[in-house]
């Protein structure tokens, strides 16, 4: 009998409407491809990028599978496809890290990830759903500097594994960002490490062990290893005798990450400011409490390890959810320091994050970019 393996209802709704009613394959119009080997799914898997891994498409895997949903949870098990070599494509994503007395931590930007580089070569990964949950850096200030105190996700990392503080030691900077470029290959995990290393700068991470990868290039990802990954376009100057520092105060302030960008709310004007990106040169919109007092923050549930903002950030984010994506972390008070600079017709501002970063943020122009 012949099988279909899709079939579709129409149904004519008011005038002219069609409302279409679909029916995915069953279990039974389905066989597992047992020809390839199983894979155990891990924590902030998803199917596309274990699709992407093993050189297929997400369809050819869900139906290898027979799954009719793209929702997988960890520890379950699939079909991947046997044999080649899996690799990814590729991939630009924005990243902070801060250096410690023996190593370096790195967080991405795009899954949350954190990586524990230690200089002797040993390696932890912590994915958010290990850490988004705990308390924020529990431990005192470090004996160099306050400035120096990991914060966010480095800081739950660092201040509540005691393995993180045994391997990396206390922090000798403060938190920076930069843009990584990775690769997956069977080989392993390939990163641009932040810091430059006489043999190169990238490295291969993988399951407990991390080492710098030799100036020779392994032909599955000649992209990484042949052209160093490009320094983030330089902020503007900071201003010029020219320029006339207008006002200097300090207030409140809340401060939110999201994957495609973060959000500061001042206290003392009540402002909103959105930076769009983490490159820096990016777009920025900044809103009063007059504005977006009228706005609705969208009430939906975030998914796992992500959250969903609220208050002055949930009523401002209901009009940019699609350029900044989901919560990284819930929102952190800190005390900012705002300077104000006139120069021309144009005033600047310089906003300080609880990162220890400083943001250039021109209004007027609807533009910002990093000063550190």
């Amino acid at each position: 009998m012949r099988q279909i393996s899709r079939w579709f209802f129409l149904l004519v709704i008011g005038l002219g409407s069609v409302l279409v009613l679909s029916q995915q394959p069953t279990l039974a119009q389905c066989s597992v491809r047992t020809d390839w080997q199983l894979y155990t799914v891990q924590r902030g898997d998803t199917l596309s990028r274990i699709a992407r891994r093993n050189g297929i498409s997400t369809a050819a895997l869900m139906q290898g599978n027979c799954l009719t949903s793209t929702r997988i949870l960890a520890g379950q098990s699939l079909r991947v496809p046997t044999g080649g070599n899996p690799v990814s494509s590729p991939l630009n994503v924005s990243a902070n890290y801060q250096v410690f007395e023996r190593g370096v931590i790195i967080w991405r930007a795009d899954t949350s990830t954190i990586y524990v580089l230690a200089n002797d070569g040993q390696a932890r990964t912590y994915p958010a759903s290990v850490y988004s949950r705990l308390p924020d850096n529990p431990r005192p200030n470090p004996p160099r500097s306050s400035s120096t105190r990991p914060l966010f996700g480095i800081g739950k990392v660092w201040g509540n594994f005691d393995e993180v503080l045994n391997l990396v030691g206390q922090p000798t900077s403060s938190e920076f960002s930069y843009m990584a470029l990775t690769n997956t290959t069977a080989d392993g995990f390939y990163f641009t490490h932040p810091i430059t290393h006489p043999s190169g700068q990238v490295i291969i991470i993988r399951s407990t062990t991390w080492a710098w990868v030799p100036s020779m290039i392994p032909t599955p990802i000649p992209r990484i290893l042949g052209t160093p990954v490009p320094s983030p376009t330089p902020a503007p100057p900071m201003p010029t005798p020219a320029a006339t520092l207008i006002s200097s105060l300090t207030t409140w302030a809340a401060y939110q990450s999201f994957e495609g960008g973060f959000m500061i709310w001042r206290q003392d004007t009540g402002q909103v400011y959105v930076f769009i990106g983490y490159n820096g040169m990016d777009t920025l919109r900044s809103y009063d409490a007059s504005v977006y007092n009228a706005w609705t923050a969208p009430s939906d549930p975030p998914p796992t390890s992500r959250f969903a903002p609220v208050n002055a950030f949930g009523k401002v984010w209901s009009q940019h959810r699609d350029q900044l994506g989901w919560g990284l972390a819930q929102e952190q008070g800190y005390t900012a320091t705002v300077n104000a600079y006139a120069f021309s017709a144009i005033t600047y501002l310089h906003i300080t994050l609880p990162t220890g970063q400083t943001v250039f943020a021109n209004p007027g122009r609807l533009a910002w970019s990093w000063v550190n």
